[in-house]
């Protein structure tokens, strides 16, 4: 199982229906988060892109 989806959190309108494409900087952006193994447990990162150039914005770690 890769997540919960049993959960009281509400769940927002997918509104892009894989449209990736966006001109327009600070339209659109998109997050993704993944697990890294380490020696001292999970490392969870995620990272926030702005579609209209495809550059990161924002990142995170978190043990």
């Amino acid at each position: 199982m890769t997540n919960d989806s049993v959960h009281k959190f509400s769940v927002p309108e997918n509104i892009l229906n894989r449209d990736f494409k966006s001109g327009t900087l600070g339209a659109v952006w998109v997050s993704d988060i993944t697990n890294i193994k380490t020696q001292q447990g999970w490392l969870y990162l995620t990272t926030v892109i702005d579609l209209g150039d495809r550059k990161v914005i924002g990142w995170a770690l978190r043990l």
